[in-house]
């Protein structure tokens, strides 16, 4: 009946609102640098009815030049849809719950190239790093 290769979810995250619209966020078993959290949405309580709407990186919602600095979890995507709500669709309930905390704690303290991003690179232009020329100075 079940598959050996089901991803088994880690962590989920329910946000409703006031129409009954759910944001659902899971963090999966599989779960790699660039897929991290999955985003869903689903209205009322019927799971045919949940959708894929994205999927996000660890570093969903950090600054550009913060992101290895700030720890991941869905505790900061929980305070980041709260500051975010719209005042004509509010935020009724949340609910955040760890189902496997070994294995969550495990995924947010992954060094990057634990979860297979395999290499960073920043692209500086070689302009930026050209020799100054000083006025008056001979050389």
């Amino acid at each position: 009946m079940f598959s050996t290769f089901t991803k088994k979810v880690i962590a989920r995250l329910t946000v409703t609102r006031k129409s009954g619209l759910k944001t659902i966020v899971e963090i999966h078993s599989d779960a790699t640098f660039t897929g991290f959290y999955r985003y869903f949405r689903q209205q009322g309580n019927r799971r045919s009815t949940k959708e894929l709407i994205r999927i996000a990186s660890r570093n969903e919602g950090a600054p550009p030049l913060s992101a290895y600095a700030q720890r991941p979890g869905l505790d900061l995507i929980q305070k980041r849809l709260e500051t975010y709500q719209s005042q004509s669709n509010p935020i009724v309930a949340t609910k955040l719950r760890i189902i496997q905390k070994r294995a969550y704690k495990k995924l947010m303290s992954a060094r990057a190239d634990e979860l297979g991003l395999v290499r960073t690179r920043v692209n500086i232009p070689m302009q930026r790093f050209a020799p100054l020329r000083v006025a008056g100075v001979a050389r």
